[in-house]
């Protein structure tokens, strides 16, 4: 007889025959997490920290130690502050032997709740120089941004014209979200049948001067973010990272599973700041089984991006209105709604329509156009050409391209029936592997595309941007 032996064990095993051969034995004790997935909600075990408890990391500056000024306070809630005050006096020269990709880490100890690194003006405009980037982690969460995304002159603007630049200070933070957003989740995730997986978190970026402070809620590019998997619960259940917007909206957010030195994590990229969590949910549709997008159907479905038509069904082949197309879109790329911004672009889109929102959003970032006459015409089913057209201008932000000599289009028995305002477009879907032809060996670049092929040109864009 003998023991089982596994000195990174993490899963448990049940032995019905005996072991043989002299073996050690290793125990390890984690948490018992019990799930309740209808009533939502979750316990959440510390995940393991690093750096270790009692441990200082503070300021690294390209892998060696900078100088900070370190201090630890308490708020009114009871939980531990560390504020990371990076001297620019002292770390200047180091930056100044540094080439591009300057790297700032900055972390704090196991015990702390809330991390906020403090950076002047100097510094930053030193970072932005050298296309450099701050990282900031704790033991449940990290934050990595590139400094040219802060876009400091547009904040310093709001800040009125007496304040200068030198009297100015960037302050970054990652902290707990408040109990109003803890439990504006929790009541979400009961509505909507949902699991969650890590609790919500904070990343917030403001520019202080005095008693003046704005916040920075939108970047031109992605923001990476994570949120480590607490210890004991089951990673295999999490779909997707989410945005919990003020009003309580539940969100999709970009999110892909990583795994360093045995911690797990979810990886969100967001054009945004708030508040992010990690979720578990599993679409299911009856009319899905044994079709050929049943994978993308329920993976775009499970990250909240799709939707069915009701009593359990997806309706894969039925055709899909624009305005549906517009609004999955939006969703993929985890952007909220913002009605006002289309209000008055075309005459078909009204304040109270149900896809205003998602319209106006779409319009603000650039993924759609419209027609000559003014319209949108919402209802209207999307072409395969019309979606592909919206997809190469989520690719913009998505930083996906593709080769500009690239003619795959000229390969169909069909090109001359594309569109030439789509032929652009078109190239870019075929080089990409987003866009693919028709059993037939067709482009059909003018036929109304269905809902089964939406979801899987969506999940292409994500993952071929390295997004999910």
């Amino acid at each position: 007889g003998g023991w089982y032996t596994d000195e990174e064990l993490t899963e448990p095993y049940v032995f019905t025959t005996a072991v043989t051969g002299n073996v050690t034995l290793y125990a390890k004790w984690t948490a018992q997490v019990t799930e309740t997935p209808n009533e939502g909600g979750t316990v959440y075990p510390t995940p393991t920290p690093t750096p270790a408890a009692g441990e200082e990391k503070g300021l690294l500056i390209n892998g060696k130690q900078g100088h900070a000024d370190i201090t630890s306070t308490t708020d009114g809630k009871g939980r531990k502050v560390t504020t990371v005050t990076i001297d620019w006096n002292k770390d200047n020269q180091t930056l100044a032997g540094d080439s591009q990709g300057t790297v700032l880490e900055i972390e704090a100890d196991a015990e702390s709740d809330v991390l906020a690194a403090e950076l002047g003006m100097e510094l930053l405009k030193a970072l932005i120089d050298r296309g450099g980037k701050i990282q900031l982690r704790t033991a449940f969460a990290s934050y990595a941004i590139d400094a040219s995304l802060l876009g400091l002159e547009a904040l310093l603007e709001q800040l009125g014209p007496n304040v200068r630049a030198e009297d100015a200070v960037v302050r970054i933070e990652i902290a707990p979200s408040n109990d109003r957003i803890v439990r504006l989740l929790r009541e979400r995730a009961k509505v909507g049948d949902f699991q969650v997986i890590a609790p919500p978190v904070h990343f917030a970026v403001w520019v202080k001067a005095g008693d003046l402070e704005i916040e920075a809620n939108n970047f031109a590019a992605y923001v990476e973010r994570t949120i480590f998997i607490p210890n004991g619960v089951n990673r295999r259940l999490m779909s997707t990272g989410v945005v919990i917007d003020p009003d309580g909206t539940v969100r999709h957010i970009p999110t892909r599973m990583l795994v360093n030195n045995g911690i797990y994590a979810g990886v969100m990229n967001s054009l945004t700041n708030s508040d992010y969590a990690l979720i578990g949910y599993k679409a299911a549709f009856d009319d899905m089984k044994g079709h050929w997008a049943s994978s993308a159907v329920l993976d775009m479905g499970s990250r909240l991006i799709i939707e069915g038509i009701g009593e359990g069904l997806f309706a894969p082949d039925r055709s899909i209105k624009r305005a549906e197309f517009a609004a999955i879109l939006v969703r993929a790329l985890g952007l909220g709604q913002n009605t006002q911004a289309g209000i008055g672009k075309f005459s078909d889109v009204r304040e109270g329509d149900w896809y205003a929102g998602a319209i106006g959003t779409a319009y603000e970032y650039g993924l759609i156009g419209g027609f000559e006459d003014g319209t949108f015409r919402p209802n209207d089913d999307v072409t395969r050409e019309q979606a592909m057209m919206m997809i190469a201008n989520a690719m913009r932000w998505t930083g996906l391209t593709a080769d500009a000599g690239a003619d795959p289009l000229s390969g169909f028995p069909d090109a001359a029936q594309a569109s030439a305002w789509a032929e652009t477009s078109l190239n870019k879907g075929l080089a990409t592997g987003i866009l693919s032809g028709t059993p037939k060996g067709e482009l059909a670049p003018g036929t109304k595309l269905t809902r089964a092929q939406a979801a899987v040109m969506v999940q292409r864009l994500l993952k071929e941007s390295g997004l999910i």
